[in-house]
């Protein structure tokens, strides 16, 4: 039986009889996938998602979703955030590198996400963001009530000092987080205070990458984070292992 299936670069609105072979592939299949994997798909992947989470056989369909540089239109987050909320779904990594998001797409998988019990990775690494600052805080309202998440990436998402401020006051809920990158974003003085309150409270975290951040540059100060700024928090916390 065949346990891993991925599909890219297939615009499916070109190909009918495409769309409806991998259509029933999902919806007859009775035995979960390791993995699903739609990269740079075109067309209407909602059809294929509804499939998958929605209409699938199987009681528990996949364990390891990518949905990687896909437009995220309202159609297919609508799909995605109706399968992310049945409870027996089984998925436990999903994956939305490289994605074309709008602020509706945004708080409509994030809706999915908050009621889904069985996902403990999530991945945004490399998001594009039609208005960052928006998305960021329908992100930062919503991602601290996803209480099983343990790994969360936003490697390279262009996050501003303020977004990722805003988006790190939000994870004092998440319990059983272990890994947060924040990687590659412009996390500055307002970011590291909030990760400093962060690491002071969390017993959980493990891993924290804040590599290579654009921090702005004047006559007096160099492109460096000043790491001072977390000093109690890392004095106080007992759990981190890993700081790049």
């Amino acid at each position: 039986e065949i346990e891993h299936i991925f599909i890219m670069g297939v615009d499916l609105s070109e190909s009918p009889y495409k769309l409806q072979l991998l259509e029933n592939i999902f919806r007859t299949r009775k035995t979960k996938w390791r993995a699903v994997t739609l990269d740079r798909c075109e067309g209407p992947v909602e059809v294929l998602l509804t499939a998958l989470l929605l209409n699938s056989n199987a009681e528990t369909v996949v364990e390891n979703l990518t949905l990687n540089s896909l437009h995220l239109s309202l159609p297919i987050s609508r799909a995605l955030m109706n399968g992310l909320q049945w409870k027996k779904r089984g998925i436990q990594k999903i994956s939305f590198c490289g994605c074309r998001w709008t602020t509706n797409s945004v708080a409509l998988c994030l809706q999915g996400l908050k009621k889904n019990d069985s996902i403990h990775t999530v991945r945004f690494n490399g998001g594009v963001f039609c208005d960052p600052d928006v998305s960021m805080m329908a992100l930062a309202n919503a991602i601290g009530r996803c209480h099983r998440i343990k790994r969360l990436e936003l490697f390279s998402c262009g996050l501003s000092d303020v977004c990722v401020a805003s988006l790190v006051s939000s994870l004092h809920q998440m319990n059983e987080l272990e890994y947060l990158d924040l990687g590659r974003n412009a996390c500055n003085s307002l970011g590291l205070e909030a990760l400093g309150k962060l690491l002071e409270r969390s017993t959980t975290l493990q891993t924290l990458n804040l590599s290579i951040q654009e921090c702005p540059t004047t006559f007096h100060s160099s492109r460096s984070l000043d790491l001072r700024l977390l000093t109690a928090g890392l004095r106080n916390n007992g759990s981190l292992r890993n700081l790049y």
